[in-house]
């Protein structure tokens, strides 16, 4: 949803450090949870620990790369203690916003009679994801779409290996209905990214690519939704 609703505002490009290094690891996370969960059935505690192991080797080589790399770019940069108010004033704003959707939003599909798995689906993705979102739409009208790609593709390297492998280190994650669906679709979400990153001429997802990355997320939804 995140990079289809960007790439629709403006094509993202991508750097060569996220074509060679970031979302291949994007890929790499979303198909170890895929096996994990197709053989297994859930997220036992050894596979968290090995999910933290991996992340840990990432953060190890993003950092020994931003060491060696001499960045290019033009820029005014800004004074730090302005640029940490803001960041801070940002992350405020997004997380109440996030709170009020999120509750609003529950309250009327709850009055609606609507049930807790198609909020869960919904409502409680989208309030989560917002942060994301407001980020990466702000950078494609700025026409800097690459920080949209890091942005998203960061986060699913965080969330799967850092924040899944912690949580599973703590106690096993339980299996639940429609988690192998679930999990087949973060894998052909980083497949797909992969996909149109690597064969377009200026590695970039184009506006027709945030479509069909838009419908196939509608599709699944529906397909869902039908299945709760």
């Amino acid at each position: 949803v995140i990079l289809g609703a960007t790439a629709l505002i403006y094509p993202i490009s991508s750097q060569r450090q996220s074509r060679r290094f970031d979302i291949p690891w994007s890929a790499l996370g979303a198909l170890l949870v895929l096996a994990i969960v197709t053989c297994v059935g859930f997220m036992p505690r050894i596979t968290g620990a090995i999910l933290l192991v991996f992340f840990a080797f990432y953060l190890w080589q993003t950092f020994k790369h931003a060491k060696t790399s001499n960045s290019d770019e033009n820029y005014t940069p800004m004074s730090p203690k302005k640029s940490l108010l803001l960041i801070l004033v940002g992350l405020l704003l997004l997380v109440v916003g996030g709170e009020f959707i999120v509750k609003s939003a529950t309250n009327i599909a709850q009055s609606l009679g609507v049930s807790d798995a198609i909020i869960g689906l919904t409502v409680v993705a989208l309030g989560t994801s917002l942060p994301e979102l407001a980020t990466s739409c702000m950078a494609a009208f700025k026409k800097n779409c690459d920080i949209a790609l890091g942005n998203v593709i960061g986060s699913n390297i965080f969330n799967i290996f850092f924040i899944l492998g912690t949580s599973a280190c703590v106690k096993a994650l339980p299996g639940y209905h429609g988690l192998e669906l679930d999990a087949m679709m973060a894998a052909l979400a980083s497949v797909l990214v992969m996909l149109f990153v690597y064969t377009t001429k200026k590695h970039e997802i184009k506006r027709w690519h945030g479509a069909v990355l838009l419908l196939v997320y509608i599709a699944y939804l529906i397909w869902r939704i039908m299945g709760v």
